[in-house]
């Protein structure tokens, strides 16, 4: 490069503006300064036009152009398809405006975004039909990475990493609430994340699929570094597969997602992988909460006691990051005092109602019981047998009155002697004795009838 003289021989180098300190330094080196407008440039997003222009060229080299039409005489221009809606709008031509006024921000296009939307669109048919089936272009993303990782027909070197790929691109991401991509993270801290820990080949193809192949990571130029040995920066348009894997990288190297408008695909495909199973959807439901509390503090971000059982069951202790852990134990905390409280209330209430409906049925039994007694002491002798009987069950409170209406000498002897026949019936033994000697003195003065009672 130090025979590059500008006439005879020249070099053209394009770098992402991420790798700018890294290129001033090789081109430092190089002894050749940089002069905007002499010898560097910046290349400017896409206007929509030259967008649709470009994306246009991506439909014709794909194949696309007229794909819906089986007309007897193809047309010349093949940018017009026979077939048109109703309208008379060809549907290719509205999937190009469709697709370049949703890849549109404040009216520029994002060239590496146009080039990844073609690739990730080139296997379907370039309708309108197909963005709405996929969810316009936000859809796009997450299709891809489904179709890419996890569908069926994926092709299976991919489909092997399907989890790793998941655990890596969630590790990735930044912080719910921002889409922003600047998230760096260590080659270890990925290693880690892949599950890949004792498969260190396995890892280094993952890389090599998620970077190379697919775009989908770049390494990160830390302190001015290349982000990999022997290459300088690459060209993000390229979407080629190497044929080996590259060597490893340095433990130290980092990277980063490739671009912010990856952020929404990747959240929303790992967000609908998670929903999956009831695992996932707890281990979503944490992440949400705890990115919640950590901006505010605030008990009202705490997840739900329901919520909570789900995560403590669900997640493993392992899994949860030191946030997530912090949160919960500040969670656990309050559900304790506020649970715990109402627990404590409630057995309080249940323990007050139950006191009070056995005081209220005591009473009850009370009167029943003497009532039963009264009409025990003027059954006639026939009646007696069955005016014991409904004190059976009152037993416990029926002797002691029992006991007092016998001894009681204010009392005749009808009264007396047959509330002894109801204690021996009741089989009230410590009374016993009372109960003969007070039968025994009911003879004399007894009616003739009464002896079947005095019997039993």
């Amino acid at each position: 490069m130090r025979q590059c003289d500008g006439q005879r021989l020249q070099c053209l180098i394009l770098v992402r503006d991420d790798f700018w300190l890294a290129i001033s330094r090789f081109l430092e080196e190089l002894e050749t300064p940089l002069v905007q407008g002499r010898n560097c440039a910046m290349a400017d997003l896409f206007d929509p036009p030259h967008a649709r222009k470009v994306l246009d060229a991506f439909g014709v080299a794909f194949g696309k152009v007229g794909w819906d039409s089986v007309p007897t005489n193809p047309p010349a221009d093949p940018r017009n398809p026979s077939q048109a809606g109703r309208d008379g709008v060809p549907t290719y031509n509205k999937f190009l405006d469709q697709s370049i006024t949703a890849l549109s921000e404040e009216g520029k296009i994002i060239s590496v975004r146009l080039a990844l939307f073609a690739e990730m669109v080139k296997s379907k048919p370039w309708t309108p039909q197909t963005l709405q089936a996929i969810g316009g272009v936000e859809g796009v993303g997450v299709t891809f990475l489904e179709e890419t990782f996890a569908a069926s027909n994926a092709p299976m070197a991919y489909r092997a990493h399907q989890v790793a790929v998941r655990g890596v691109l969630k590790a990735l991401l930044p912080e719910l609430g921002t889409d922003i991509k600047g998230h760096q993270v260590s080659r270890d801290v990925l290693l880690q994340a892949s599950g890949y820990t004792p498969r260190p080949r396995d890892f280094e193809s993952l890389l090599h699929i998620l970077d190379r192949d697919l775009r989908l990571i770049t390494p990160v130029d830390v302190e001015g570094e290349w982000g990999r040995e022997g290459e300088g920066a690459k060209d993000e348009t390229r979407l080629s597969v190497s044929p080996s894997p590259p060597p490893p990288l340095s433990p130290s190297s980092s990277y980063q997602l490739a671009h912010d408008y990856l952020v929404p695909s990747i959240r929303a495909w790992l967000t609908k992988k998670q929903k999956e199973t009831w695992r996932g959807r707890a281990a979503l439901r944490l992440e949400e909460r705890s990115a919640q509390w950590h901006r505010t503090r605030e008990r009202r971000h705490f997840p739900s006691l329901l919520e909570f059982t789900s995560i403590v069951c669900g997640v493993a202790s392992r899994k949860q990051t030191v946030e997530q852990q912090r949160m919960l134990r500040a969670a656990t905390r309050h559900h304790a005092v506020r649970w715990g409280s109402l627990l404590v209330l409630i057995v309080a209430v249940v323990f007050g109602i139950e006191r009070h409906l056995a005081e209220r049925q005591r009473v009850a039994d009370e009167k029943t019981t003497e009532t039963r007694i009264n009409v025990l002491s003027n059954a006639t002798a026939d009646g007696v047998p069955f005016a014991i009987e409904p004190l059976i069950a009152l037993r416990e409170l029926a002797i002691p009155k029992l006991r007092t209406r016998m001894h009681d000498t204010s009392a005749n002897w009808r009264e007396r002697s047959h509330a002894a026949f109801a204690l021996a019936n009741l089989g009230d033994t410590p009374s016993s004795d009372a109960i003969v000697t007070t039968i025994l003195d009911a003879v004399p003065t007894a009616a003739n009838d009464e002896a079947k009672n005095m019997v039993v």
